[in-house]
């Protein structure tokens, strides 16, 4: 920043006075800066977003459907590692079992229009498997039978999701309607959030013995997300979506 300032406007700072400028003249504070394709389009996401987003939610309204959001993460033996406390000196040291088995789950974050509420619903595979299309549609329609109402679900645009074959078998269901967020565009998803949350909040550094622990876990976790529906909110919230104008 030093750097920046010598080059842009030819003045000399010393370094510790920079700090201080950033922190309480400007209100900056040091943060980790997040990764973003550079294949990503924001004039499309700002129209999708102030534009697309909005007749999504009227045409689901119009139809008494609720807006479903849908993502898939992997959790495995391997923990998310984050800081944490130890003597000084004396670096913690996390012992790993398998790491690269995994639980694959899929989550909904579920919000209806005209209403300020929002729901999960969520499901898992067997140890180590993948979701493809075909278990992607089941668990569609598991969301809408325990909905009991038309949904419209919203995801991104994995191949799992931006499939043919998906869409001529969801097509059998007219309750059951899919659109696409734009492209690298993550921080627009709500379901996102079910994973930050867990990840990093809840079990950092968590490293059990198999997967069957980590199973039990993993579902106390959703199954008590479940349950604090304004934190599902906060989610929507995050994504600055319209949903509740």
């Amino acid at each position: 920043m030093r750097e920046v300032i010598r080059r842009h406007f030819g003045v000399e700072y010393h370094p510790r006075y920079v700090t201080r400028l950033l922190r309480e003249r400007l209100g900056w504070t040091p943060q980790r800066p997040e990764q973003q394709s550079v294949n990503r389009d924001d004039c499309e996401i700002k129209t999708w977003t102030e534009v697309t987003f909005p007749a999504i939610m009227a045409a689901a309204a119009a139809r008494g459907a609720d807006v479903v959001f849908v993502d898939e993460a992997g959790f495995r033996l391997g923990p998310t590692v984050r800081r944490s406390f130890a003597p000084r000196g004396r670096t913690p040291v996390i012992k790993v079992a398998e790491p690269h088995d995994r639980i694959s789950v899929i989550g909904a974050v579920v919000v209806r229009p005209g209403t300020n509420w929002a729901g999960l619903v969520y499901g898992m595979l067997g140890d180590n498997q993948n979701y493809r299309w075909p278990t992607v549609a089941s668990f569609v329609r598991t969301v809408w039978a325990k909905l009991s109402r038309p949904v419209t679900v919203v995801w991104d645009r994995t191949a799992i999701h931006d499939c043919p074959a998906l869409d001529k078998e969801l097509a059998k269901d007219p309750a059951v309607k899919t659109e696409l967020f734009p492209a690298y565009a993550p921080e627009l998803n709500p379901a996102d959030g079910i994973w930050r949350y867990i990840k990093n909040n809840r079990i950092p550094n968590y490293a059990p013995p198999n997967l069957d622990e980590l199973r039990r876990t993993v579902s106390a976790e959703l199954a008590r997300l479940r349950r604090r529906h304004g934190l599902l909110k906060g989610f929507v919230r995050f994504t600055r979506l319209p949903v509740w104008t």
